[in-house]
């Protein structure tokens, strides 16, 4: 049976036990939550992978790899000034020291390896806007390297082999911060990418990763006509709860009028704009203008680590 072929057997053996988790950190195994259960698994898959879990998440990981658990409480790492901690575990391909999360002691990312730090962050932080469901976790939901770090208080970019996903399940947040390095052979970027599209919500039956998302236009410009304006469902928003809008502009030479629809009103029930509200949103017409004379944009496609990972049989 081919490795990731294996690796997903694993993972349903896994699923139907509904254990914890048991790695291998060098010295012996570590656990994050729940008790070691390696033995949960058939005698064939155990000799390939092992179980992992970080709190209402879980999935599974070559065994050649290792694995150690961490808890930091540092407000450098975590940012929180209320004393909460980052409680997580690192898996990598290559040897890990105790605290091996990054702004840890004991960190440190190989040039020639592959990681996956996955962890959960203190509860009073924010919450993740992307929801995974009953999904697995996806390539394309990692975002590449920032220029900044607005999640760190000493503001300190990221390395440009880091790559890192924010999401949440069951109304809690979760970080996973892969780390591909530039010298990483096939096999463990395969088994990477493998690592990643296990990971889902514990105790579920896990349904593929969520296709990559189609563009989302961005319109400016009204339909419909001078006398018969139409505001777009996908032109930008504005407002917030009952008074959310859909606004756009006309404009003919130096005239600019502003319309607004009110979500899910009909169609033609929009309401032009005076004041403030016009003059500011003109402006920013114009210039988007600009740079979009058809009066929509489309934003690039958001690749994620598809580019640097080869899809793996579970994603």
């Amino acid at each position: 049976m081919k490795p990731l072929a294996l690796l997903l057997f694993a993972l349903v053996v896994l699923e139907a036990a509904g254990c914890g988790w048991g790695g291998r950190a060098g010295s012996g195994p570590a656990t994050v939550s729940g008790a070691t259960s390696g033995d949960s698994l058939t005698a064939a898959a155990s000799r390939k992978f092992l179980p992992g879990r970080v709190s209402d998440l879980q999935f599974v990981y070559p065994r050649r790899y290792y694995a150690r658990s961490f808890v930091n409480c540092s407000y450098l790492v975590t940012g929180d000034s209320n004393g909460g901690c980052d409680r997580g575990v690192v898996v990598a391909s290559y040897p890990l020291r105790s605290q091996p999360e990054s702004g840890g002691s004991g960190a440190r990312f190989s040039h020639n390896g592959v990681a996956l730090e996955l962890y959960r962050p203190p509860a009073d932080q924010v919450l993740a806007s992307v929801n995974l469901g009953d999904r697995r976790l996806s390539l394309w939901q990692f975002d590449p390297p920032r220029t900044d770090n607005p999640y760190s208080p000493e503001n300190k970019p990221p390395p440009p082999e880091q790559w890192e996903a924010f999401f949440q399940v069951d109304g809690a947040s979760y970080w996973a911060i892969a780390w591909v390095g530039t010298k990483a052979n096939k096999s463990d970027r395969a088994a990477l990418a493998a690592l990643i599209n296990s990971v889902h919500a514990r105790g579920q039956t896990p349904r593929q990763p969520s296709p990559r998302p189609a563009p989302q236009v961005t319109r400016v410009l009204c339909g419909g006509t001078a006398s018969n304006p139409r505001v777009p469902d996908k032109a930008l928003a504005g407002g917030s709860g009952s008074g959310a809008y859909h606004i756009c502009v006309q404009i003919f030479g130096h005239t600019c009028r502003v319309w607004t629809r009110r979500f899910n009103a009909p169609p033609a029930d929009v309401r032009e704009r005076h004041f403030q509200l016009r003059a500011s949103f003109c402006r920013f017409a114009r210039r988007f203008l600009k740079h979009n004379p058809r009066g929509y944009s489309i934003p690039p496609t958001r690749p994620g680590l598809t580019a640097l990972l080869p899809q793996s049989r579970v994603g």
